[in-house]
């Protein structure tokens, strides 16, 4: 029976993943007075999870302390509503948050403690693959027709060069799309590929098999081409900085896998040359393209800074738009958009507390992988600890450009899922609870 839900939770978990990108959602109202952050949605992936953590949390089971423990988690997140400030979203935000609350505390207090655990990374590294290449042939796509291909049944957006708020490139009179995949920003789908490039690092470095090697070499060489055509400044060069700090760290610290980092470094070497020859002119205009100074993300920032020197304590969560709006007094909603950085945007909702909260959840992260990369330990120990040490470390960077890991569904199931799947890994935390 054990043997059975274990195989039936990492079913579970694969159409999670699955479903993780897509951006296909029943949307409950929408009027042109709804920002695309009010907006209230039901995506399929929060189906999916629901589906999976409802199996974990019902049928797994699991120690009677990772009972309480996620009990008084959840009844700590829902007295938060009482505490928050009102607001039209405030409680389908508190629901969201539920969300992503019970996936971390299933992940990292109830999952690691069932004795026949599942080994999510089983799962994780070979759909993560294949979902970036596919990601990646849908962007690239999308660039080349300069429209979407009509893959509306999974949530691709309508896209063309001529519609109000789709990212362009700017070359003289020229507006060119750019690669959305079934993400709503390129921006994300940039977020995406950075995890998808370093899970295919580990996979290559830790499998011992030749057609398992091929095959993450692949998908590592697609994905990074495919961040190409999302054209965001800041997705690549994090994911630059990302891999190639991978590169260097397993090579200097881990002698027995120097030949296989050869080998990821040539398979980066080629997609680069390719990636760069093949989107050159447009590059050099997406590097060149600012946005207008009355809009930019220092402006939103700059009100967001204004917002927290008022309400230090924050103004409730799913309020924060609305707060945006008395400022921007905007002329039309595209100019309604959260502060572009994590952290702000998270002080504006949740106040200096929040984010001292979230600083201590990333900071206690941070020490546990960095305690496993500094002390003699078992190679499978330092290479896991170092390529999700320097991943979330390049995740904590972008969340200084933008807001997404806070506002967008796909990003906030990623970055939570990414936290609980490092917390649920004995080999890095092994007396964390049990």
């Amino acid at each position: 029976m054990k043997l059975n839900q274990t195989f039936i939770e990492k079913i579970l978990f694969g159409i999670f993943l699955i479903t993780l990108p897509l951006n296909r959602r029943h949307i409950f109202s929408w009027n042109l007075s709804e920002s695309e952050f009010t907006r209230l949605s039901l995506y399929i992936s929060d189906l999916a999870l629901i589906a999976w953590l409802g199996f974990g949390y019902i049928f797994r089971d699991y120690p009677h302390k990772g009972r309480i423990l996620a009990t008084v988690g959840i009844v700590i997140f829902f007295s938060v509503e009482f505490i928050s400030p009102r607001g039209t979203y405030n409680w389908f935000s508190l629901l969201k948050l539920e969300e992503l609350a019970l996936l971390l505390f299933y992940l990292a207090f109830v999952a690691r403690g069932i004795k026949q655990t599942t080994d999510y990374f089983v799962v994780f590294k070979p759909l993560m693959a294949i979902l970036g290449i596919l990601q990646s042939s849908l962007a690239i796509l999308q660039f080349v027709m300069q429209r979407s291909v009509g893959l509306k049944l999974v949530g691709e957006d309508f896209l063309n060069n001529s519609i109000i708020g789709v990212a362009k490139i700017d070359i003289g009179p020229l507006k060119l799309i750019r690669g959305y995949g079934t993400f709503p920003h390129p921006n994300v789908l940039s977020a995406f590929l950075l995890v998808v490039c370093a899970t295919c690092a580990y996979a290559f470095i830790t499998t011992k098999s030749y057609q398992s090697q091929v095959f993450y070499g692949f998908c590592l060489f697609g994905s990074t081409l495919g961040n190409f055509a999302t054209f965001s400044r800041s997705g690549l060069v994090v994911s630059y900085v990302t891999l190639i700090s991978i590169i260097y760290l397993i090579y200097r610290e881990v002698p027995g896998k120097i030949e296989q980092i050869k080998k990821i470094g040539m398979v980066l070497l080629f997609a680069t040359i390719i990636g760069v020859t093949s989107f050159l002119p447009f590059l050099k205009a997406r590097a060149i393209n600012t946005a207008s100074t009355e809009f930019s993300r220092t402006y939103y920032n700059q009100i967001a800074i204004r917002i927290i020197k008022e309400h230090p304590f924050g103004v409730g969560f799913g309020n924060m738009i609305n707060e945006m709006r008395k400022t921007i007094k905007p002329t039309s909603e595209i100019q309604v958009q959260p502060p572009h950085n994590y952290f702000l945007t998270v002080a504006c909702e949740a106040g200096i507390e929040g984010v001292a909260f979230i600083i201590i959840i990333f900071g206690y992260l941070i020490y546990l992988l960095s305690r496993g990369f500094k002390k003699i330990v078992p190679d499978e120990t330092k290479i896991f600890s170092t390529i999700f040490l320097i991943t979330f470390l390049g995740i904590i960077m972008l969340m200084f450009f933008d807001h997404y890991f806070y506002t967008i569904q796909q990003t906030q199931l990623l970055l939570w899922l990414i936290v609980g799947l490092i917390l649920n890994q004995r080999i890095v935390v092994k007396n964390f609870l049990w």
